[in-house]
């Protein structure tokens, strides 16, 4: 649910993955990741996100089925589910 709002917000703001790559200090391919589900952002990256598209951090997690555990605040990159 975190990548398809991600997905979702990212549009909405008119951003290509490229566009947020950059104001959040990542690759687009890592965006691309984020978006898929392939790997999941620490918490830290989320609330930068959120900044970068001017909405809160509970906007992009809510609805979020996945255990709070998968997201944690300092991971190494990029964090996998269950790492």
């Amino acid at each position: 649910m975190f990548g398809s709002n991600l997905r979702r917000i990212r549009k909405q703001k008119m951003l290509s993955q490229a566009d947020l790559a950059e104001k959040i200090g990542k690759t687009p391919q890592t965006v691309s990741w984020y978006e898929s589900g392939r790997v999941y952002p620490s918490l830290k990256v989320i609330e930068n996100i959120a900044q970068a598209l001017d909405v809160s951090a509970a906007q992009l997690i809510e609805g979020n089925n996945m255990d709070i555990n998968g997201f944690r605040y300092d991971c190494a990159y990029p964090c996998t589910p269950g790492k």
